[in-house]
């Protein structure tokens, strides 16, 4: 470990013994140390933990930069390497295991993470998410007696072929998701009953359609509050030169530079800003012109371009529109068209996409606005989509409540929808005993699904 900054080199001699029974396999011990460095070592183990506590926060290249800073001298490579002997440890023999899929290259490749879920650890990492591969990993493992996944079927086929005593359990995250994307799907073929029922928002007024009566130029309010504050700053100067202060006395006691406080002081009058003078463009040349075909009437932007590119002028339409409202428009009429604008009603409803409008009926009542409720209440009228949402209520309130009494009674009313239903009944009734374990067992995936997001951050360090 450095000192103060300076790296330490020790420099360690150990004792040798030799053995003179001849029938011993070992003829020289060295003596040993354990407390200092381990067996072949070339680095101290406090040196090494240090090392690894780094690798496992940094990673590679950026743990190597800090080490520079501290007097550490080791290479990237070097601290990957201690990452990975670090890694091995003692099998172990999980009873209870989550599944689920993670990219070594998104959209690409990807692999299979494998997790003790009563223990909380990972357990293993497969190269690919094949259902041979799984299912050769659980012939290894006969001890596993529970595994939960998702809806996956390469998941589901390899567990039955690798370990078909095994209970499968459906992850209920991943069923209540399911069931959300069928109705979203659903309404994608009934987007057309939207149209109505935003209608019927957009005609039942409310508070957020009052039409705006006032206008706020941001701009001239703007220069007016610099105004005031540079007036109030004039009215202080001329206080302190009525009451006989110099502009020494000035400068000190408001803060301002000696320039502005001097022209301050010795104005008669508050000093108003002169205008910003025009800069040259290059259609000054065509200024007489365009001020002609103006008062002949000819007051659409285009057109005009259109005239001046025959004549030889090059440039964009953007140059003649900015000319024409700086230099030509009354800045009244401008002022007077702004506020026709202002005046119109607010912003409609807008319409909700399908998967917008799955989870405005699935929230409850209070979390929304009032649009939003009737919106509710006029998509709820036609009576497909009625039927789609409460089914959809009913599953989600049988998996969290535990409710496995109702599942077959839901089953045959959701599947008399058709549709996308039918399929998603279909699915179910060929997962029912995962799907089942799911409602009844305490076991879900989301410990696996956390160990995913934990291998994707270590992922991104390395």
């Amino acid at each position: 470990m450095p000192w103060q900054g300076a790296p330490v080199l020790l420099r360690l001699a150990v004792r040798k013994f030799f053995c003179s029974n001849e029938t011993c396999c070992r003829k020289v011990f060295a003596e040993r140390l354990p407390s200092v460095v381990a067996a072949f070592a070339r680095r101290t183990s406090r040196l090494d933990q240090a090392f690894a506590a780094i690798a496992f926060a940094l990673g590679g290249k950026a743990g190597a930069a800090l080490t520079k800073q501290l007097a550490l001298t080791i290479s990237r490579h070097t601290l990957l390497r201690r990452i990975r002997r670090a890694a091995v440890q003692a099998p172990n023999h999980p009873r209870v295991v989550g599944i689920d899929d993670f990219a070594f290259r998104k959209r690409h490749t990807y692999g299979t993470i494998l997790i003790d879920i009563e223990t909380r650890e990972p357990v293993d990492l497969l190269p690919d998410r094949e259902s041979r591969t799984v299912a050769t990993w659980l012939k290894a493992h006969p001890e596993v007696e529970v595994v939960a996944r998702d809806r996956s079927q390469e998941y589901a086929e390899g567990i039955t072929l690798g370990a078909p005593h095994a209970e499968q359990v459906a992850d209920r995250w991943h069923l209540l998701k399911n069931a959300v994307d069928v109705l979203k799907e659903f309404l994608n073929q009934h987007s057309s009953d939207f149209h109505p029922a935003r209608q019927a928002v957009n005609n039942s007024g409310g508070e957020r359609h009052k039409p705006i009566v006032t206008f706020n130029d941001r701009r001239t309010a703007a220069r007016r509050l610099t105004r005031d504050k540079r007036l109030e700053l004039y009215n202080k100067v001329q206080v302190l030169k009525r009451d006989g202060y110099g502009q020494k006395h000035v400068v000190r006691r408001l803060g301002i530079s000696k320039g502005y406080a001097r022209r301050l002081y010795l104005a008669e009058t508050f000093p108003e800003r002169s205008a910003f003078p025009q800069r040259p463009t290059s259609l000054d040349k065509y200024a007489e012109y365009l001020h002609r075909r103006w008062m002949e009437g000819c007051q659409n932007a285009s057109e005009l371009w259109r005239e001046l590119k025959e004549q030889g002028k090059t440039g964009a339409l953007g140059a003649v529109t900015r000319y024409i409202r700086l230099r030509m428009r009354d800045p009244a009429q401008i002022k007077k068209q702004f506020m026709r604008r202002a005046k119109t009603a607010a912003r409609r409803f807008t319409l909700p996409s399908a998967r917008r409008a799955a989870w405005l009926f699935l929230k409850d009542e209070n979390e929304l606005t009032v649009e939003e409720q009737t919106f509710v209440r006029e998509m709820l009228k036609v009576e497909p989509v009625a039927r789609a949402v409460a089914v959809t209520k009913q599953f989600q309130e049988l998996v969290r409540n535990r409710n496995i009494e109702l599942f077959d009674q839901w089953l045959s009313e959701a599947e008399t929808l058709r549709t996308k239903y039918k399929n998603f009944v279909k699915g179910l009734r060929r997962d029912y005993k995962a799907v089942q374990a799911a409602i009844e067992t305490r076991w879900s995936n989301g410990q696996t699904e956390g160990q995913v997001n934990r291998l994707k951050f270590i992922k991104r360090q390395m």
